[in-house]
């Protein structure tokens, strides 16, 4: 570089140092005097009440629920039952031949260790992964064979009548009482056992395993055991399983599990041997299962002004009413973000007091059914979740900016469709026409998940919950701060 070059870097840099460091006007400059933006932070509030269901969502998952919950602290009462399918494992095969049954003979020595037991029988293993209520509470359980299959291609909702799949005038296969403490297994097995899951013991007819067994060994018995769907077209339909007394525990259903025991013969080491066996087929994601829920006593909740409940199983819910014209202005408005908080009040503190919701789902009123049928996750275009955060009680929503520009402008959209002016009487006439446009729904979810820890899908949580929010008539309004750019 030569002195000239030098001596000309030098000066410019000088002349760079010398304008005025104030850059404020720079944007504004280019920009022309009828175009100004204006960004800035403003404060709305949105009106919320709870909300009785009109129709029941769409309920999948891997777990049931059995039980009866009357809560003290809001007066409603839980009832749950469920039916559930079982299935076998692909070509599924029994020893080539078991003790009792008349088609099968045995030497005199197998004859005389099998005096006195019994050869052939059957139950069903409720595997609990979590209850509310009390541990120690007798529950009566009954156990009833379907007499119609559940249809996999069909959608089953939460309200579902459990009698137009078994005949009610009939009996029960088996009543039994039990609780969530799971008194079947000694203190000391459970403590061996590694991964011991509580569970509730069913004992069965012995018709039900020697009808299993005679249509495993009859002519093409084994075609009806080569998948679930052929053993449940073919040999078992599936179980309901009532609660039919008690009141205070609800339990979580985790795995059904129907057992066949027998008895069979294996040669070892040139002896035949006895031995004991059986075989397992189970109630769980591969199958169908439906938890049949039913809330009484919630209308009560509808009298409270001064804060708003979520109230699960699926039925109560907090509809929230967005101020969408205070928060736009005007059509020129751009809402840069949109955030609420809200606040759950102080938990219920009782001995056997329902639990918090973790994860609430805030979505469009008029799109809540189509989100559970299409096994949808938060877009967070016109559905968001938010997760609790136990620290302060609340759950944050932190842009939902994208949501109050879709109510907007789709009413503008169709406004302008119509050849009408957009005006008061045109925005009367699309709300007359669409009254849930500004409305959402806050309600309880889980994420399902895949192998990778990915959600595949959001559905309903079943789990007995509830919160009270602010809100209602009387209560604290929900703050909706807003950063907005005007032009």
């Amino acid at each position: 570089m030569n002195i000239k070059t030098s001596v000309f870097c030098l000066l410019a840099i000088l002349a760079l140092i010398s304008c005025d460091d104030n850059t404020g006007s720079i944007g504004s400059s280019i920009i022309p005097g009828e175009d100004i933006l204006s960004v800035h932070d403003s404060t709305y509030y949105a009106t919320s009440t709870t909300t009785i269901s009109e129709r029941q969502l769409l309920v999948r998952g891997s777990d049931c629920y059995i039980g009866k919950f009357s809560d003290v602290e809001t007066g409603d009462t839980m009832i749950a039952d469920f039916i559930t399918q079982v299935g076998c494992t692909e070509n599924f095969q029994f020893p080539d031949s078991v003790y009792g049954l008349s088609r099968f003979h045995f030497p005199k020595e197998i004859e005389e260790q099998m005096q006195g037991k019994k050869s052939l029988r059957a139950n069903l293993r409720l595997y609990i992964s979590e209850y509310i209520g009390d541990p120690e509470n007798a529950m009566g359980i009954e156990v009833w064979p379907l007499t119609k299959t559940l249809d996999n291609k069909s959608r089953y909702y939460s309200d579902i009548n459990p009698e137009e799949f078994y005949d009610a005038s009939g009996e029960p296969l088996s009543r039994v009482t039990a609780s969530a403490t799971d008194y079947v297994e000694s203190d000391s097995i459970r403590e061996k056992v590694s991964g011991y899951i509580k569970n509730i013991y069913i004992a069965l007819p012995d018709s039900i395993a020697i009808n299993m067994l005679n249509g495993y060994y009859s002519d093409g018995g084994k075609e009806k055991f080569k998948n679930t769907p052929a053993f449940i077209d073919n040999i078992c339909k599936g179980f309901y399983v009532k609660c039919s007394q008690g009141d205070g525990t609800m339990m979580r259903i985790s795995k059904v599990a129907l057992e066949i025991h027998f008895f069979h013969t294996e040669v070892q080491n040139d002896t035949t041997k006895l031995l004991s066996s059986y075989a397992e087929f189970l109630g769980n994601s591969e199958v169908m299962q439906v938890t049949h829920f039913e809330n009484r006593n919630i209308e009560n909740l509808l009298d409270e002004t001064r804060f708003t409940y979520i109230l699960t199983p699926y039925g109560v819910n907090t509809e929230m009413t967005l101020p969408i014209d205070a928060i736009i202005g005007n059509t020129n408005n751009i809402i840069n973000s949109a955030s609420l908080v809200m606040k759950a009040l102080v938990p219920f503190t009782g001995k056997y007091a329902l639990g918090i919701p973790s994860t609430l789902l805030l979505i469009r009123k008029d799109e809540l059914k189509d989100f559970f049928e299409e096994l949808s996750t938060a877009d967070n275009i016109t559905s968001y979740s938010s997760t609790l955060n136990t620290t302060y009680n609340e759950y944050h929503f932190n842009n939902i900016s994208r949501l109050i520009m879709r109510c907007s402008n789709e009413r503008l959209e169709w406004i302008t469709d119509m050849g009408m002016e957009f005006n008061d009487e045109s925005k009367a006439i699309y709300e007359t026409l669409f009254p849930d446009w500004n409305k959402v729904t806050l309600i309880p979810v889980e994420s399902v998940k895949d192998v990778a820890n990915n959600v595949v899908y959001m559905t309903i949580d079943q789990t007995p919950k509830c919160v009270r929010l602010c809100g209602g008539d009387l209560g604290v309004q929900t703050a909706i701060k807003i950063i907005k750019t005007e032009f």
